[in-house]
């Protein structure tokens, strides 16, 4: 039957918030969007309107939701020019209205809107219209994981035989290096931002947004540092981590490395220090951006994407194993796309377009 349809802003629709909260209910695994005050805290205080600008595709003939784009707004600087843009996290057609041009009709939507649409952890089913509508496509996030307990982490790990040996010669290979570390105001937010994005390709990380994600967050609890290799603070950068518990192993999620390369080893040995500090059995880190990647590299973290001797799941509520054990990243951009699709000048992390969002599963009570 032929319908009525009409997309546009959440709020520009006469919906109660039960009726979005139902429809991701009904039609999304993850009832973490069934939750009032997570979907709040997503969809609504992110934006400095305080709207839902979620895209809906509504049928006008009887007032119900077909389609739902789930977007955060948020500042894209390309080439160190601001543009419109934002984080697509969750899109959600209704089940039986599948393969009847709703999606494509929201991306065409969204096209018109904005400068950068940029989405991870894209569907087999969803990756199709996608690539139709002239975004880039990559398979996995690089990958960093740092083991300091081997033994709680074997039994949820693929390795080959020489992996727990290399893993020993690896430790003695460290380098220590002098740091200075402390809670950043916003103008330092705001400061290390300024210097970041004149060479990089990334998401507004000004002190507004941060804010927003880290001390507002319903579920997480993050822990923010300015860590420099001076005891000046001249040479900055932010890390944002977050500890993480499955069972009786205890994860370090960095959710955010990136500002001046001149203390990035410092940085790193910072981690080091608050890894045993806290009794870290393992660590993580995904990211896009090579500069930065190369550190990690030379600190002899392991890559889970470039090898085929280690692999470790990334989620874990449910269990998730894929290869490589990372997540898929779309892209497209009105303008530049060409400077764009060098992903190695562009940084994508763990804070971005939802990758860090609790999972609370049908018919499974855990929560991460």
């Amino acid at each position: 039957k032929k319908m009525n349809l009409k997309i546009d802003y959440a709020y520009k629709f006469k919906l109660s918030l039960k009726d979005k909260i139902k429809f991701y209910k009904l039609n999304w695994n993850n009832k973490i969007l069934s939750d009032e005050t997570f979907y709040r805290w997503q969809f609504i205080s992110s934006n400095q309107a305080k709207k839902d600008k979620n895209i809906i595709a509504c049928n006008t003939d009887d007032n119900t939701i077909v389609g739902i784009m789930g977007l955060n707004e948020r500042y894209f600087w390309l080439k160190n020019k601001k543009l419109k843009s934002c984080e697509l996290t969750t899109w959600c057609v209704r089940k039986d209205l599948y393969n009847k041009g709703i999606g494509p009709k929201i991306l065409d939507f969204l096209k018109k809107k904005y400068d950068v649409l940029i989405g991870m952890s894209i569907s087999d089913d969803a990756l199709s219209v996608y690539l139709r509508k002239d975004f880039q496509y990559s398979d996995s996030i690089p990958r960093f994981v740092k083991i300091y307990d081997f033994i709680k982490v074997k039994d949820l790990s693929v390795y080959k035989n020489f992996f727990p040996k290399l893993l020993r010669y690896k430790d003695t290979q460290n380098n220590i290096n002098k740091f200075y570390y402390k809670k950043p105001t916003n103008n330092q937010f705001n400061q290390v931002f300024n210097f970041f994005k004149k060479n990089t390709n990334c998401f507004d990380r000004t002190s507004s947004k941060m804010n927003w994600r880290l001390k507002k967050h319903p579920k997480y609890k993050y822990n923010s540092f300015i860590v420099s290799s001076d005891n000046k603070f001249e040479k900055n950068l932010i890390i944002i981590l977050r500890i993480e518990n499955y069972k009786n192993l205890k994860l370090l999620r960095i959710i955010d490395f990136y500002g001046n390369n001149k203390s990035y080893f410092s940085g790193l040995s910072f981690i080091d220090y608050y890894s045993r500090k806290h009794k870290i059995n393992l660590v993580d880190f995904f990211s896009t951006n090579s500069l930065i990647n190369k550190y990690f590299i030379n600190h002899n973290w392991i890559s889970i994407k470039d090898s085929n001797f280690f692999d470790f799941p990334h989620l874990f509520e449910p269990l998730e194993f894929r290869k490589p054990s990372s997540t898929s990243l779309i892209y497209w951009s009105k303008k530049n796309l060409f400077e764009f699709s060098d992903l190695s000048k562009t940084y994508f992390s763990k804070q971005d377009c939802d990758f860090d969002r609790p999972a609370y599963f049908q018919n499974d009570k855990r929560k991460i």
